[in-house]
């Protein structure tokens, strides 16, 4: 399953394109540009609580959408401008969900069955 997550995610993913990283025209570390983008996703809390997400992923103007089904704990990186994740609990249980990007960091908690979180980061 964690395999799978990571493939969907790794197709999720969307990286800068290669000229905006090697242009001799910037100033701005190539590194530093590929950190800006970074997004973290972290879904912890009580161990086997199950949940729903859709995640919606932006960067350039195309849009990817991604849903899952899973429990806790879940961690993933992508890349990207932008991210709205919307996340439902289906179990008995505790959720505590984090998305970090570039410094901000949006987090929620839960405890209740059909309980809902949407977390944005740009």
């Amino acid at each position: 399953m964690k395999t799978r997550l990571w493939l969907a995610l790794t197709a999720l993913a969307v990286v800068l394109p290669n000229q905006a990283l090697s242009s001799g025209k910037s100033n701005i570390n190539p590194q530093k540009q590929q950190e800006a983008q970074m997004i973290q996703l972290e879904i912890t809390g009580e161990e086997g609580t199950q949940f729903t997400y859709i995640l919606t992923a932006r960067h350039n103007g195309e849009t990817l959408e991604q849903h899952k089904s899973g429990s806790v704990p879940e961690k993933s990186t992508l890349y990207g401008d932008h991210v709205h994740l919307e996340v439902t609990q289906t179990s008995e249980g505790s959720l505590s969900v984090e998305l970090k990007k570039a410094g901000n960091r949006s987090t929620s908690r839960v405890a209740n069955i059909g309980s809902r979180v949407r977390l944005t980061v740009n």
